[in-house]
């Protein structure tokens, strides 16, 4: 630092080891691209609006893919783009991993609906995308959901053996096109100690309480809106399955955040052991509850009413949110 160098390990974190050994540094991120070519804070902070503006486009795909009209898909993306969590937390990394997942989802949703297997590739670039562009735990949790969505699609549709190889396939490039992130990490973390991996009580100390998903002061906060427009996505007929597979992430995110089922074996196999503590999962929880209630609200802005009562209503829909 003396001489104007930055150097290549970090000594007081990331116990010693070089950056690429380091889950908060991304020096794989796409999105980070201008700040490594020309260190600045503007093009620090540029990898926010790209990161934003892709989980924007990927949302509104997912949307599309999902069969919503243009108004509730776009109404889709700004809801997963900007929540209390991402506006809390947008110089964190974990967000950065949000940001980046919503194209890995909307080409699994693809995938499921058409048994592509250049969308079952797509699907693997979008994780692999989410695990060098965020937070490592982060990215694994948001993996997780990948496999929901599979086991409530695989029965229509496509034929079970080929979307068994299209998951697999998915899931094994995935791995290989993210491990030079992933790989230096679980080495590093393999011989030095943490405070996520220092047993069952630290990692739950880590979460948030069950009122912070109703503290509208709090990063986890979950808007009224999601709610009402949750209990709509069931109270339609028929019941998507797209709601089903939501309802089902919605409920391990929620569960895995309980300090007192945080230790049970899915959610313990879900942590990797302790490496990941609740605070992610319910942080996660705004995601899926979202997806619900914008299945449930897209019959308001169905492009059959006209365009003037459209533009009211998904208006005061914004405002309530």
């Amino acid at each position: 630092l003396r001489y104007g160098d930055i150097p290549g390990g970090t000594p007081p974190r990331g116990w010693g080891r070089a950056w690429v050994g380091n889950g908060q540094v991304l020096p794989f991120s796409p999105f980070l691209l201008p700040f490594l070519f020309h260190p600045s804070p503007f093009t620090y902070t540029l990898q926010w609006v790209l990161l934003a503006l892709a989980c924007l486009l990927g949302a509104r795909w997912f949307f599309r893919e999902a069969g919503l009209d243009e108004t509730p898909a776009l109404l889709g993306a700004l809801l997963w783009t900007f929540n209390p969590f991402t506006s809390a937390s947008m110089i964190m990394s974990s967000s950065w991993a949000y940001w980046a997942f919503p194209a890995a989802a909307a080409a699994t949703l693809r995938a499921l609906n058409t048994g592509s297997l250049a969308a079952w590739c797509a699907a693997s670039a979008g994780l692999s995308l989410t695990a060098l562009s965020g937070q490592p735990e982060t990215a694994w949790m948001l993996a997780s959901l990948v496999p929901v969505l599979f086991l409530f699609a695989g029965r229509l549709g496509i034929g079970r053996a080929r979307a068994w190889a299209g998951l697999l396939l998915c899931g094994l490039l995935a791995l290989l096109l993210s491990a030079a992130q992933w790989g230096p990490v679980l080495s590093t973390l393999g011989h030095a100690s943490s405070y996520k991996t220092e047993g069952l009580e630290q990692a739950t100390a880590l979460g948030h309480p069950i009122a912070a998903f109703f503290d509208p002061t709090g990063p986890v906060f979950l808007q009224p809106l999601l709610w009402a427009g949750a209990l709509l996505a069931f109270a339609r007929r028929p019941l998507r399955w797209e709601a089903c597979a939501a309802a089902a992430g919605l409920l391990l995110l929620l569960a895995h955040s309980v300090p007192a089922l945080a230790g049970a074996l899915p959610f313990r196999l879900l942590r990797l052991g302790g490496l990941i503590p609740p605070l992610h999962a319910s942080e996660l929880a705004v995601l899926p509850l979202t997806v619900l209630a914008v299945l449930g609200l897209s019959f308001l802005l169905s492009e059959g009413a006209e365009r003037p009562s459209r533009a009211w209503r998904m208006g005061a829909l914004l405002l309530w949110t």
